[in-house]
């Protein structure tokens, strides 16, 4: 049983990984921001839905892959922040090195233009998420 939670979970994970990894690079941001949010939540129906047919997951199928949509997004904003946070020229302590001000501020500026999507589509993965749970259960 946990074996088909972990096949089950793994490729919805792998697949969204995709899915983010190949859109960041060709939409602009608002598209982005607005469009792959709502096409993985909708992709996460259709997955749970096929994948019902293969493997039984306990809690049920769509339980599983919204809970994987959940940590997704979470995930996409610890890489967010990892890349932010790993950016510039540091000194043994952990702080920015002011010997190489010019270098740390482009590595910041380029750290931010990388992190944003990331970001931005993780924060809006979460808002689809819990705006669709208050509504679930507004209508139970």
């Amino acid at each position: 049983m946990f074996i088909g939670f972990l096949i089950f979970s793994t490729i919805l994970f792998i697949s969204y990984a995709v899915i983010v990894w190949f859109s960041a690079f060709a939409m602009p941001l608002l598209v982005l921001l607005l469009v792959i949010p709502a096409l993985m939540f909708a992709y996460t129906y259709l997955y749970a839905y096929v994948a019902s047919f293969f493997v039984t997951v306990e809690g049920g199928n769509l339980a599983c892959a919204l809970t994987v949509y959940n940590w997704f997004s979470y995930c996409l904003i610890g890489f967010a922040v990892l890349i932010i946070g790993t950016a510039g020229k540091k000194t043994k302590s952990g702080a920015l090195d002011k010997r190489y001000s010019k270098q740390n501020k482009e590595d910041i500026d380029t750290s931010w233009k990388a992190a944003t999507p990331f970001f931005l589509v993780g924060l809006t993965c979460l808002v689809i998420k819990y705006s669709f749970d208050k509504f679930w259960i507004y209508i139970n």
